[in-house]
């Protein structure tokens, strides 16, 4: 431990991409947690993470599927690329989303787009949800604005869902809440989730249009179970093609 102490001490003020992975490798051999330094790390620049997310990469590469020979580090890639993209979406996320996505796409670590955009999906409440979202579509990133509101209707904690989609009503944006609303119908289990948090006839209109053509008789019979009579009737009503999700 003595010489990891004494190489942060000496690397004060460069750039943590240098020493960082090197201290993160050592930790990992002694099966030391990381999480208290990657914390720590999540604090410097956007800019700064990135790099240090490419070279954590190369030391602990994702794997490829089971039978990868890389497969036996994935627990030390979780505990250091992963944490340090978790925390950095908790520190960054609403406000400089677009730089940490450009920049990891362009460093050539895309693949992990995906989860820091889910952690801001399921991290934050709804208005830095929506500073987050906001800033993504101003920087014409509007795939991963999407992104973010498609990881909030499912991945989110599902009692905490309906809160977002309020917050957006609210607001007058439907388009980004029905793109949650959307994603939510997919899952029968949220679909009721949504159902039985609002009490919006307007919102349970729309989870109702976006219930997958091939599921009705399902999502009918969950709704007239829980004591949605109502609501299973119009289910029964929609017509083969209601909305405009492809029939397959």
């Amino acid at each position: 431990m003595t010489d990891l102490v004494d190489l942060i001490n000496q690397s004060q003020g460069a750039p943590i991409s240098t020493w960082l992975p090197h201290v993160v490798s050592e930790m990992f051999k002694a099966e030391m947690s990381c999480d208290d330094l990657m914390e720590w790390a999540a604090g410097e620049s956007p800019q700064a993470i990135v790099q240090c997310v490419v070279e954590l990469d190369t030391l602990f590469p994702k794997p490829d599927g089971p039978d990868d020979p890389w497969s036996k580090w994935a627990p030390g890639n979780h505990a250091t690329v992963s944490s340090l993209l978790r925390n950095a979406a908790r520190i960054h996320g609403a406000e400089r989303s677009p730089i940490v996505v450009v920049g990891l796409r362009r460093a050539g670590v895309g693949s992990y787009v995906d989860e820091f955009l889910s952690t801001v999906a399921c991290w934050f409440l709804a208005p830095r949800i929506r500073k987050a979202v906001v800033s993504l579509e101003a920087a014409q990133l509007h795939k991963d604005a999407r992104s973010v509101l498609r990881a909030v209707g499912g991945e989110r904690q599902i009692t905490r869902v309906i809160e977002v989609v309020d917050y957006f009503t609210q607001h007058g944006e439907l388009k980004y809440r029905d793109a949650i609303l959307d994603i939510m119908a997919d899952s029968r289990n949220r679909f009721m989730a949504g159902i039985e948090s609002t009490s919006s006839g307007e919102v349970r209109d729309v989870l109702i249009s976006r219930i997958p053509p091939g599921d009705k008789a399902e999502y009918a019979d969950a709704l007239s179970d829980a004591g949605y009579g109502e609501l299973a009737e119009k289910v029964n009503r929609l017509p083969a093609f209601y909305n405009n999700k492809p029939p397959f």
